[in-house]
């Protein structure tokens, strides 16, 4: 326990207040075993034919109309007891309905969806969506294997496990190894057909799109547009459609456009493929990044290990970092031993920013987007022409698999199964929600009522006159445009994402709580507006430029400070903002430096410590909550040099309107990778008079996350807008740091604090109405060291007064970094 951990004397105008009170004693010190039970929300219903004798059979497929009775095949025998488990897993289906799976986020303590079939009983049978879909598939089980809506299948040589013509829709999925949104692990004589994905995949070994892991499996007609991202350190296989196959397995006529990040042997479709599996008329498109030293990365797969690869193309850009050897516009490495081939392969050499590959040969964006580079046995590369629709040049084929247009797929190569929409033109016609149809006409500003609100790839005009309120999530694939009088405001829950286009010659405003991820690469002017909701020590940064300090923090009370600009504020007494001193080698508070002087420039990035009172005003009642305003042009990449010492702070801010994700800030550069956050916990009332000034600032609490084990209470590492943070060097010397569109996250912090359940002691300290928790268990790896591997120190709270439960090491597991 500590009397002053902060140890900033504040002087409120011309009276004086030091925020020190001691604990004068433990009021209550409690020691309980800390139970948790299982919430379920999920209710179990049998199809509608289930009554049939010969319900479940080919001839007789179960109809799956709802997530009731989709959770009824996935159910454990303790909730549908018949049939068992064992006879629903090897049983024929069909959907008969889109499905909206939106409440799996809160099953099973928010670990989601439980998936149909595992390493102990795989599912055997059939499953025929009948092109219906499942949208808002949830899974959070980042330490289960064989993930997915099917978490592991496996037929029989006499009989398949087929899945086909489904489509999982905005789909968020974490797992360990083996995930993928349809299946986690199809391990024998399998065919997916006709099966297509978008949304978020996470995981670690053998995570893709679709599926994370196929042998012996079959794919067809399959595509992908979800991200896949590697969810700790682990080292292999992430692919955009499928993580790794092998065994004879064939990927055919299908595609990946979701970014992927792995570690090693990551491709924009396949992470691996092997043991005399093919991949033929297939492409991927999505940005490929590895950040080791020889990941095996590749814009259409990372590995191709005695396995084949015909007519298939890559453009995805190329992300390495610190990356030495075995990487490729197209293919990262290859083995030949037996069964190889490299047939008739390409890549984009521009968009993917290398001129090298295992495999394929390179061509330009403007070869890449010509029939003849696929079809005319002149080209370089080519022996075989691939079958394209109207035989051009020297294609003979007749299957018609290929076809090329200027204004689809963005001019390259696109499969004839695949569907185009075709932009339309959605025109406000008067103020309302972005997902309300009324609030648009596609014929012209305030014209007649459109029947849809507009999809991601259409395009947008806000009219003069008009304000929409985007209140939900909306992504933006096609253009954005804000005429002169018209207004665009992404409001407290809204989340709106650009991808194509944006301009504006009216106002873009984005409400406290909202999200714009700008990710266009081209800045525009916006407003964007945080409410300071409660007082204390608050971490703050701009996430527009050119912004003057005065006009920022005008909406709160500043002192000790010229060129205060707030109505009231005052130039007397002890400053209440300050600065760290990124160069500083301890972690003391005189590591801080007061600002003197309001009227100077925010930088990109920049931090700042702001003593936040309840009034806005000396003397005044208390008006929280204050609101912060600024206006100007969204940064654009913004990079910043941190502490050249090992044990060294650097205090940063998230320069942008949207939350961005440490993960991807971080790379693999030399700070440690814990993020830090401090988060205020109220008190500091507006004093009135000279015996009732000193009322400290009640206990905040940091925030905390690693990205290594994905531990702590900052959830997923999001560093929301407006936000500073601390990091740790651990290189001793300078990094470069580097702020842009892959570090942006549309993604929002849920369920502070929640943690899965495990059996622990809780004990708490309480006294003068604070207190602190600790929940302890035994782990067989403890360790006295703070490592990279999980960990991040318990930093001592910014308030003068506290109650902590710590290991005190000094200057090693108890610091004190202000």
């Amino acid at each position: 326990m500590n009397e002053s951990a902060f140890g900033l004397n504040l002087i409120r105008g011309d009276y004086t207040g030091f925020f020190t009170i001691s604990v004068k004693e433990i009021i209550l010190l409690s020691l309980f075993f800390f139970l948790s039970a299982q919430l379920s929300a999920q209710t179990a219903t049998a199809p509608g034919n289930a009554s049939d004798p010969d319900a479940g059979t080919v001839t007789n497929p179960y109809q799956i109309a709802n997530l009731n009775n989709l959770y009824w095949i996935a159910a454990t025998d303790a909730v549908v007891s018949s049939p068992d488990r064992a006879a629903r897993w090897a049983a024929h289906y069909i959907q008969t309905a889109d499905i909206d799976a939106s409440a799996t986020s809160g099953w099973f303590s928010n670990e989601g969806w439980s998936p149909i079939g595992n390493s102990t009983l795989a599912f055997t049978g059939t499953y025929d969506g009948q092109h219906n879909s499942i949208s808002n598939l949830f899974i959070n089980r980042p330490s289960s294997n064989e993930i997915g809506l099917f978490g592991k299948i496996d037929g029989q040589s006499t009989q398949k496990v087929v899945i086909q013509n489904l489509s999982l829709v905005n789909v968020n999925i974490t797992g360990n190894r083996e995930i993928g949104a349809l299946v986690g692990l199809a391990d024998q004589f399998n065919d997916i057909i006709n099966c297509h994905v978008s949304g978020s995949v996470k995981g670690n070994n053998n995570t893709g799109g679709l599926v994370g892991w196929g042998r012996r499996t079959d794919f067809l007609r399959c595509s992908s547009s979800a991200n896949v991202e590697v969810n700790t350190t682990a080292v292999l296989y992430h692919g955009g459609l499928i993580g790794h196959i092998n065994t004879t397995s064939t990927v055919r006529e299908s595609f990946a456009t979701g970014n992927v990040s792995g570690r090693g042997r990551v491709g924009g479709l396949i992470g691996a493929i092997g043991w005399n599996s093919l991949v033929e008329n297939s492409y991927a498109t999505g940005s490929v990044k590895s950040n080791v030293a020889n990941p095996m990365i590749g814009g259409l797969i990372g590995e191709v290990w005695n396995a084949r690869v015909r007519k298939s193309y890559s453009t995805g850009e190329i992300i390495m970092t610190g990356i030495t050897s075995d990487y490729g516009g197209l293919v990262g490495n290859k083995t030949t031993d037996n069964n190889f081939g490299d047939e008739d392969n390409f890549w984009d050499t521009q968009t993917s920013g290398l001129s090298v590959s295992e495999m394929g040969t390179g061509k330009t964006t403007s070869e890449m987007k010509n029939v003849a580079t696929f079809t005319s046995t002149a080209t370089t590369g080519l022996t075989n022409p691939w079958d394209f629709v109207g035989n051009p040049n020297d294609d003979t084929g007749s299957d018609n698999i290929w076809n090329i247009d200027p204004a689809v797929n963005d001019g390259y190569p696109f499969l004839t199964w695949q569907s185009f929409d075709t932009p339309v033109v959605y025109y406000s016609r008067q103020n309302g929600n972005w997902d309300v149809a009324t609030t648009w006409s596609t014929t012209s500003c305030g014209g007649s009522a459109a029947t849809n609100s507009p999809g991601n790839g259409d395009n947008v005009i806000l009219c003069d006159g008009h304000i929409v309120s985007v209140t939900t999530q909306i992504t933006n694939e096609s253009s954005i445009t804000v005429q002169t009088g018209g207004e665009l405001h992404v409001n407290s829950v809204g989340i709106l994402t650009t991808e194509g286009s944006i301009s504006s010659s009216g106002e873009i405003r984005i409400r406290s709580g909202g999200l714009f991820n700008n990710q266009t690469g081209t800045p525009v002017d916006i407003i964007a507006e945080r409410d300071l909701v409660t007082a204390g020590w608050s971490y703050l940064s701009s996430p527009v430029s050119d912004v003057n300090l005065g006009d920022f923090l005008s909406p709160v009370w500043t002192q000790g400070l010229t060129g205060n600009s707030g109505s009231g504020n005052s130039e007397f007494g002890d400053p209440n903002v300050f600065r760290w001193d990124n160069s500083f080698d301890e972690n003391e508070p005189s590591g801080w430096d007061a600002v003197l002087d309001l009227n100077s420039t925010m930088e990109p990035a920049e931090g700042f410590l702001v003593a936040v009172f309840e009034a806005s005003e000396f003397g005044g009642s208390a008006d929280l909550p204050h609101e912060l305003s600024v206006a100007g042009t969204e940064h654009a990449d913004v990079s910043i040099t941190t502490n050249n010492q090992v044990g060294g702070w650097t205090f940063i801010g998230n320069p942008y309107a949207t939350a961005i994700s440490f993960d991807e800030l971080r790379g693999t550069t030399g700070i440690t990778d814990a993020v830090y956050v401090w988060t205020p916990g109220g008190g500091g009332d507006q004093a009135t008079d000279e015996e009732n000034y000193d009322e400290p600032f009640e206990a905040g609490s940091w925030a905390t996350y690693t990205v290594s084990s994905g531990a702590g209470n900052l959830t997923g590492g999001l560093i929301a807008p407006f936000q500073a943070f601390f990091v740790e060097n651990e290189s001793g010397s300078s990094i470069g740091l580097t702020f842009n569109n892959d570090v942006k996250s549309s993604d929002t912090p849920t369920d502070w604090f929640k943690q899965a359940p495990r059996d622990v002691i809780r004990l708490e300290l309480a006294g003068q109405g604070m207190s602190n928790s600790a929940w302890l268990s035994f782990s067989q790896s403890g360790t006295t060291d703070q490592r990279i591997s999980g960990d991040a120190w318990q930093l001592e709270p910014m308030s003068s007064d506290y109650a902590l439960l710590a290991t005190i090491r000094w200057k090693a597991s108890y610091l004190y970094p202000w």
